[in-house]
């Protein structure tokens, strides 16, 4: 006979560990978890495209963060379905450079075409599912794509709510009329880009590092712009480049709130736009040599200074900012190193950066511009 005060503690136990349905409710569709990871994964690529073409400050930024929590969901998927042994449908893949004019989905569209419908979709499974038999499925969704793509949407939203021309889309490079832009060099401490406020070597110095950090814009471009045009690189790899690329707005937002702590309106200041004028004349897996091997590596050292510097002036908030910023950049250096040998391994990182830095000379001596080597590549192009 079944003893029911056993039965109730057992379902008690269960509770605690989120398996309180039991075996109520169905197990999840493998057909709505396919179209979920393809609609995720469509909403990457569009995601990124937007993150390349945007002209908009916040939106370039915002979407790259966004960018990042999306990839996550969309990577977690393709590993569940993997695990399903059910065949995942491939990532339509794009490249914004080579077809910047093609019909790219606007954030709003993003958000309510593709990332919507799959919440939706998730919160009424989580609702009905036999969650001890699909706890496995379950996690994944609960856990890591139900907050996941909440922080994308209210990202998305959030930008919309500033009014700003979140569904302009125009080409890598270009930056919206509240700047002004020059790209004959990205030396911030050369006196015909902003004379010097002050006869102060070292707040001098840490100004151009927070406004190479600003100019990260062209780096989020860089890194968005691989994950929208490859569609061959793997879940784990995908979900790091996607952090890249969440770097790299956090960092520009970092210089940009820097310049405003120092006392400057960032719209006053210019924005460099020569490295995106180069890696966009490049070729996607080009532009990432250039970036983590020639332009990350050459400014390494001046990131860890201007922490230095920072604190030298007793500005802690800054300090502590590029101190992160520094490590950060290591591990892009690191990652990009890693993506470049998995997809060429009879290579090496030397060679890699020979070839980057050929390619760097070769644009630069298009613009009538002197060669560089990596001991003062940092300073003509920054990262």
């Amino acid at each position: 006979m079944i003893n029911s005060q056993k039965v109730q503690e057992r379902m008690s136990f269960l509770e605690t560990l989120g398996l309180n349905n039991g075996f109520e409710g169905q197990l999840v569709s493998i057909d709505d978890l396919v179209e979920w990871t393809r609609l995720t994964g469509l909403a990457s690529t569009y995601l990124a495209g937007v993150a390349v073409l945007s002209p908009v400050f916040e939106v370039k930024n915002g979407v790259a963060l966004a960018l990042f929590e999306v990839v996550d969901a969309y990577v977690a998927m393709v590993n569940r379905l993997q695990e399903l042994h059910t065949k995942v449908p491939p990532r339509p893949a794009q490249d914004p450079v080579a077809v910047p004019n093609a019909r790219w989905l606007t954030p709003k569209e993003i958000v309510e075409q593709l990332l919507e419908p799959v919440l939706a979709g998730i919160n009424n499974v989580l609702a009905n599912t036999n969650r001890i038999a699909e706890w496995p499925t379950v996690r994944v969704l609960e856990r890591v794509c139900k907050p996941s793509l909440t922080a994308a949407i209210g990202i998305i939203d959030r930008i919309y709510k500033q009014k700003l021309n979140a569904n302009v889309l125009a080409r890598m490079g270009e930056r919206d009329d509240r700047y002004t832009t020059f790209n004959h060099t990205r030396d911030y401490e050369d006196d015909t880009i902003e004379p010097k406020v002050e006869s102060n070597a070292i707040r001098n110095a840490l100004i151009a590092q927070l406004r190479t950090q600003r100019d990260e814009l062209d780096a989020v471009e860089t890194f968005a712009r691989l994950l929208a045009a490859e569609s061959e690189i793997r879940p784990a790899m995908l979900l790091e480049l996607a952090r890249v690329v969440s770097d790299e707005a956090r960092h520009s937002l970092i210089g940009e709130i820097g310049l405003e702590k120092l006392g400057f309106n960032p719209f006053n200041v210019p924005i460099g736009t020569i490295g995106a004028e180069l890696r966009s004349s490049l070729q996607p897996w080009e532009g990432l040599a250039q970036i983590c091997l020639v332009g990350e590596a050459g400014n390494l050292q001046k990131i860890d200074q201007g922490s230095i510097d920072a604190r030298d002036l007793n500005e802690k908030v800054i300090a502590e900012s590029l101190r992160m910023i520094y490590f950060d950049e290591r591990y892009h250096i690191e990652f990009g190193t890693r993506l470049l040998l998995e997809r060429n391994p009879e290579k090496t990182p030397k060679g890699f950066q020979n070839e980057a830095l050929s390619l760097t000379n070769k644009f630069l001596q298009n613009r009538g511009l002197p060669v560089v080597n990596m001991a003062n590549v940092g300073r003509i192009l920054g990262e």
